[in-house]
C-alpha cells in the first residue's frame, strides 16, 4: 500500500509539472480562397450539431452544450450514414473578450477581432482525406467573413500530422511558444515577453504571440 500510495503521489505531482513546446499559426484577411476544394462542410450551432456531435462523442455531451451555449461553434463534415467523420471547435469574432480552452486547463484570451479554431479531431478510419486541411480552410473563410482580423490555432511541436494539416490549408507560421507549468503557476514563452498567471486565469492570446490585437471592442460611430 505505501509503494502504492508513492507512485499515486509521484504521477499526481508530475502532472502538474513540466512544460510543452506550442506552435501557433495564423491566418488573416488575406487568406485564399481553396478553389479546388470539393468537401461539403458545415457550420453547426443549435440543434442539428449538437446532435452530431452527441453521436461523435456520446461521453462529451455535456461539454458540448457548454460550448454550444458559450457561442463557440461547431465545423464538421460527415461520411454517407450523416455520421461526423471529422469535427472541429470555432470562436469567432465577439463583441467582447472571450476564454477558449488551452493546455493543462489554461485559458486564453481571445479579443473581439480575433477568432481561434480549437479541438480538431478525425476518425482514424477517415483520415488521409484531407478533411482536416478542409475544415481549416473552411473555418477560416467563416470566420473572415464575419470580420475577423486574425484566425489562430495551435498544435504541439511533436504533432507533425496536425502542422502538416495546418500547413497545407494556407495558414502561416509557426510561432513557437513554450508552455511550463510548476502547480497552479503557468509561464507562457521566454525572455522579456513572457507572461505568468495562475489557474483560473487567462492569457491573452495576442500577448503569447507578440501581436498587436486589441482587447477591447472598438467604440460604436
Amino acid at each position: 500500500p505505501l509503494i502504492t500510495t508513492g507512485r499515486r503521489t509521484y504521477w499526481a505531482v508530475r502532472s502538474l509539472v513540466g512544460q510543452r513546446s506550442l506552435l501557433f499559426f495564423q491566418a488573416d484577411r488575406q487568406f485564399p480562397r481553396m478553389a479546388d476544394d470539393r468537401t461539403a462542410c458545415y457550420i453547426g450551432e443549435h440543434p442539428a450539431a449538437m446532435q452530431r456531435a452527441f453521436r461523435a462523442q456520446p461521453d462529451q455531451g455535456d461539454e458540448h452544450v457548454r460550448r454550444l451555449r458559450a457561442g463557440h461553434r461547431l465545423v464538421g463534415t460527415e461520411d454517407a450514414a450523416g455520421d461526423l467523420a471529422a469535427w472541429g471547435w470555432i470562436t469567432a469574432p465577439r463583441a467582447r473578450n472571450i476564454e477558449v480552452p488551452w493546455e493543462w486547463g489554461s485559458q486564453l484570451l481571445v479579443a473581439p477581432r480575433a477568432a481561434y479554431l480549437w479541438d480538431f479531431f478525425t476518425h482514424p478510419w477517415a483520415r488521409g482525406r484531407g478533411l482536416y486541411k478542409a475544415l481549416l480552410a473552411h473555418a477560416v473563410r467563416y470566420c473572415i467573413e464575419r470580420g475577423a482580423d486574425y484566425v489562430g490555432i495551435y498544435c504541439n511541436a511533436e504533432n507533425h500530422a496536425s502542422w502538416r494539416g495546418i500547413v497545407g490549408a494556407g495558414l502561416s507560421g509557426p510561432i513557437r511558444v513554450r508552455l511550463r507549468r510548476i502547480g497552479p503557476i503557468y509561464l507562457a514563452g521566454d525572455g522579456p515577453g513572457r507572461m505568468l498567471v495562475r489557474t483560473g486565469s487567462a492569457f491573452p492570446l495576442d500577448r503569447v504571440l507578440g501581436l498587436a490585437l486589441p482587447l477591447e471592442a472598438p467604440a460604436p460611430t
